[in-house]
């Protein structure tokens, strides 16, 4: 990764444009479920995100983020087994939904979280990695071309399903073969994949990265996504819907942030590791995070009634305090990310791992009863407990890891 001046800029304007491309197709996803399908098939799709998210999470924690974090040479040697071990990895995710999906198939809920977690797996455990390895290939601009193009393939799924030409499970595997293409694509153009190596790297990365690692990447997401398994299993399908519904405009931005935050993890591997550099990087990517995050979270509270009437419809416009918290959430989710930079780099995941634990411990024990108290609310406010718990935390890492 270059340190000019002029070739950071650029790549971060190819990646702004990459991932604002690649948020409004999922977003024209979210967007079609609430509007023009049932709601046990946004429910569904609500959950099959939420697994898709949790199995990205392991997988960025255990294979990307420590790809991106090696330097130039290190990553060359050791791309083919990198890519090998994505595409064992897809291939699994594959295999397991063609396992699950006769057993779901008479549960319409089930059987569409099913085909979202397998078709949004597809997508999202290649983009962080696609990334990742076409910049340190030279590629600069591919990632921004690819998310084009996702853009129209879901644009044109949408517009059949508006036609009524397809239901939404027919959505769902066009999205999945547009991720299948996209990796094809993506690997063709850079390293000819070793899959015997790949399987050592798979083997390597699970006795190096895949302890406290995965324990804190699980802890973390049981917070942001179990207590929707809760609410779906104790409420109707309009409840889980509302859920869902309700953190669909906070979706765009998410996505935008934690894969911005990928090309900042590569740059931050790049560097030489000079304590100043690194507080001055690490204040710099805080303080743009934390701007973005505030403006949106302050127009969504004001105008919240507004966004969901005019984004999802007026059915779940009596849901707008659920959004007011989502934005909250939204606010903490994208200030960790610096700080998992410097955790990491300094190698404190045990440290980070039982933090992310004490996240998931207070939501956990706070969803149950607050779900039975106020519903989609008490899910929404679960998550924020959890939330909070962690920045705490992490901030004291971050802290303690950049030495101020």
């Amino acid at each position: 990764m270059s340190s000019d001046p002029l070739g950071s800029a650029r790549l971060r304007l190819f990646s702004f444009a990459d991932q604002a491309a690649f948020s409004l197709a999922n977003f024209l996803v979210t967007l079609a479920a609430a509007r023009l399908f049932r709601d046990q098939d946004l429910a569904g799709y609500g959950l099959g995100v939420s697994a898709a998210v949790i199995l990205q999470s392991v997988q960025r924690m255990t294979l990307v983020v420590p790809a991106a974090l090696l330097n130039d040479s290190r990553f060359s040697r050791r791309a083919p087994g990198l890519v090998g071990q994505q595409l064992m990895e897809l291939g699994a995710v594959l295999a397991l939904a063609a396992s699950a999906l006769p057993v779901v198939s008479a549960f319409p809920v089930y059987h569409i979280a099913v085909l979202a977690g397998m078709s949004s797996s597809l997508v999202f455990m290649s983009i962080d990695f696609d990334r990742a390895l076409l910049l340190r290939f030279g590629y600069h601009s591919m990632p921004m071309l690819m998310s084009g193009a996702y853009v129209v393939c879901v644009a044109g799924l949408v517009v059949f399903g508006w036609s009524h030409r397809i239901s939404f499970a027919g959505l769902l595997v066009g999205q999945g073969v547009f991720g299948v293409l996209k990796t094809c694509c993506s690997v063709s153009l850079t390293v000819r994949p070793n899959l015997r190596h790949g399987l050592r790297t798979v083997l390597y990365n699970l006795r190096r990265n895949t302890g406290w690692p995965t324990v804190g990447t699980l802890a973390s997401t049981s917070y942001v996504h179990l207590p929707l398994f809760i609410l779906s299993a104790n409420g109707s399908p309009l409840v889980a819907a509302a859920f869902v519904a309700t953190r669909t405009p906070i979706q765009p931005l998410l996505v935008l942030i934690r894969s911005l935050d990928i090309v900042d993890k590569l740059r931050h591997g790049s560097r030489s590791g000079n304590s100043s550099d690194v507080r001055k990087h690490f204040y710099q990517t805080l303080r743009l995070y934390g701007l973005v995050s505030m403006a949106f979270a302050l127009i969504a509270s004001v105008f919240a009634p507004t966004l969901l009437t005019i984004l999802v419809g007026p059915k779940f416009a009596p849901f707008w305090p659920l959004l007011v918290v989502w934005s909250l959430v939204f606010v903490l989710t994208n200030a960790v990310l610096p700080m998992e930079t410097v955790i990491y780099s300094q190698r404190n995941v045990r440290s980070y791992a039982l933090v992310q634990v004490g996240g998931a411990v207070v939501a956990l024990l706070s969803a149950a009863p607050l779900i039975a108290l106020l519903g989609a609310g008490g899910a929404v406010l679960a998550c924020l407990g959890g939330w909070v718990f962690a920045i705490g935390g992490a901030w004291m890492l971050a802290r303690e890891a950049i030495a101020l």
